[in-house]
């Protein structure tokens, strides 16, 4: 598995060996680096996607990269995750909205003063969430935080609360 670094490394040779110079500079600016990190997310760091994908990229295709995955995500995964949606109580839905919402993963307390509900009761539903296959437990010291067992349904909902005004 490569890091982004190494990712945008790879992709900035091979756009040299193409003669693609207006690809690898895109590659080596802010933007780029930044496209860099949305591929390195989607494709988990794998090489063999990356040369893959060198066949295909030129600096528009990168640098539009955000704007055709936010409509992949809100044409195909949106109306999945809805009906996902539509199993949960409504208390669980709403705090997969809260962690939808959130960058890291969130502790009991953070997740019950978000949605205004004591902690007991979270806890409980979170169990439940849990064990659905909605949110993994990661530990940190006594505390337990949680986030979304699936990172493409935060994009999806990301995608449906941002209406496209600015990039994920």
């Amino acid at each position: 598995s490569l890091t982004v670094d190494e990712a945008a490394e790879l992709l900035e040779k091979i756009a040299a060996l193409n003669d693609d110079q207006p690809l690898a500079e895109f590659i080596a600016s802010s933007r780029g680096k930044a496209r860099m990190r949305a591929i390195h997310h989607l494709s988990g760091g794998n090489p063999r996607l990356y040369l893959i994908l060198s066949d295909f990229l030129t600096k528009d295709s990168l640098d539009n990269l955000v704007r055709l995955f936010e409509e992949t995500v809100d044409r195909q995964l949106t109306p999945y995750f809805q009906e996902r949606m539509r199993w949960l109580s409504a208390q669980q839905q709403e705090i997969v909205q809260f962690l939808c919402q959130q960058v890291h993963p969130a502790s009991v307390k953070a997740i019950s003063e978000g949605i205004f509900t004591k902690q007991n009761t979270v806890s409980g539903q979170l169990k439940q969430l849990r064990e659905k296959g909605y949110l993994v437990a990661k530990g940190r010291g006594k505390e337990s935080l949680d986030e979304l067992s699936e990172p493409l349904m935060r994009l999806s909902f990301q995608v449906k609360e941002m209406n496209h005004r600015q990039p994920l």
